[in-house]
């Protein structure tokens, strides 16, 4: 399987660039007004549960990893580019773990919170992402699909073919068969 992929070492760049024009107290007030909601968010090892939406959402970004004593994500986040390379991404993933999925548009700017401006994700436990555009699987015509771009202004149509983005990944719950056991 071949992929585009590249470590996304510059996309912090896209928020950081921001931020430096913002004074000292007006980061501290920044980080204050977009902390995790703790009543909306809920740790589910690996993953946290949005009780708003009833998703189940992977904490870090594709291609980092999680350390479960600090809940902080680890590694250099994967961004792809096209959206079948980043669809191939999690095919492959989905190999070896159950039910991981590329969210839609709306999954996704379910997450967003218009308080935090560039930081849209600040109420989240995917706050600390960097703001690069993620993938959806949401069609926007021919040739494109959308991604939620946070300096964009969220919902974006992109060419399919060479656009990067990096991938915010949800767990779907076993599907049960009639008896009520996971299949």
């Amino acid at each position: 399987m071949s992929h585009r992929l590249r470590a996304a070492f510059a996309v912090p760049v896209l928020v950081s660039a921001s931020l430096l024009a913002m004074p000292p107290h007006r980061l501290a007030e920044a980080a204050e007004a977009c902390s995790v909601d703790k009543t909306r968010f809920r740790d589910v090892g690996p993953a946290y549960a949005d009780n708003k939406s009833g998703l189940l959402w992977r904490h870090c970004v594709a291609g980092q990893s999680i350390d479960m004593q600090t809940k902080r994500c680890q590694g250099a986040m994967v961004a792809i580019d096209g959206y079948k390379a980043a669809r191939e991404y999690v095919e492959n993933l989905g190999r070896r773990m159950v039910g991981i999925r590329m969210p839609t548009i709306d999954e996704v700017a379910g997450l967003a919170d218009a308080r935090c401006g560039m930081q849209a994700f600040g109420a989240t436990p995917h706050a600390g992402y960097g703001g690069a555009p993620v993938w959806t699987t949401t069609p926007a015509g021919p040739g494109k699909v959308y991604q939620y771009d946070p300096a964009g202004g969220g919902k974006v149509a992109v060419d399919e073919l060479d656009s990067p983005g990096v991938i915010l990944l949800l767990i779907d719950p076993p599907k049960k068969s009639p008896d009520g056991k996971p299949r």
